[in-house]
């Protein structure tokens, strides 16, 4: 009686990989992610930002699939834009996993997880140059007003004016000489006439 005991044949089903369930899966969520850091650069653009740049990292191996980096002239400029990027992620449904820097306006750093804002004073931005960190990456496009841009930018120290500059009223200022030294300054600001 020690037979062999036959089974119903049963038809194999081919192996699910997990990486493509994972990415099946994952094609609506990162459309959705993506729009996510659009409508944070625009809301970044409405609060006046500077020069936005949103680099597209869900290729690479990184800690976000999307970094914005922007900044402001100003403490209040800073807290001014990632409040209101918190505030439209939030009206999309996306709320921050941390956020730190708001209050002192320096430096403002929102993470929303696929998303990672930087909000800097418009020195910092220079100064630490995240952007260049992902010089490869690559940007996602944003339609940027003129006035929003960093070559629109006013007068910065360092910069030099040439003599046919320094006599036009271009509104980005004038050079004064004085035992040596330069002094800038800007005819839209100062005391009113």
């Amino acid at each position: 009686m020690g037979g062999r005991i036959d089974l119903p044949a049963r038809k194999l089903e081919p192996e699910k990989s997990p990486i493509a369930t994972d990415l099946a899966r994952s094609a609506p969520s990162q459309e959705k992610y993506r729009q996510d850091a659009i409508a944070a650069a625009n809301a970044a653009l409405a609060k006046k930002a500077i020069e936005p740049v949103l680099i597209d990292l869900s290729g690479a191996q990184s800690y976000t699939d999307y970094l914005l980096v922007t900044s402001a002239h100003g403490s209040r400029g800073v807290r001014a834009i990632g409040e209101h990027v918190e505030k439209v992620l939030a009206e999309r449904g996306v709320q921050p996993l941390g956020r730190e820097g708001m209050s002192e306006g320096h430096w403002a750093l929102l993470d929303f997880g696929d998303l990672v804002v930087h909000v800097f004073d418009q020195n910092l931005r220079e100064f630490y140059d995240l952007e260049g960190m992902w010089f490869d990456a690559p940007r996602i496009e944003l339609v940027i007003p003129p006035e929003q841009r960093l070559e629109a930018q006013a007068f910065r120290y360092g910069d030099e004016l040439t003599p046919d500059e320094a006599d036009e009223p271009s509104g980005r200022g004038r050079a004064i000489e004085s035992a040596g030294a330069v002094e800038h300054r800007d005819p839209s600001y100062g005391a009113l006439e």
